[in-house]
């Protein structure tokens, strides 16, 4: 049972990686982008960008 609640999510996680690739790739030979086998890491270099990214901070409180 105990296992089944970590193999789930990251099944779906890995699952929704691939969809998101292949989404990439098809976008790409539909836009006619030449080399669509590159795009397939297009979603692992965005979640790069995001998890790398400074956040934005205010320096007072707003009102």
């Amino acid at each position: 049972m105990s296992e089944s609640l970590i193999v789930v999510p990251v099944a779906v996680a890995l699952l929704a990686l691939a969809a998101a690739a292949l989404d990439a790739v098809f976008c790409a030979v539909a836009a006619g982008i030449p080399g669509p086998w590159r795009a397939w890491d297009a979603p692992l270099r965005e979640t790069a960008r995001l998890l790398v990214r400074q956040r934005r901070a205010t320096l007072a409180a707003d009102r």
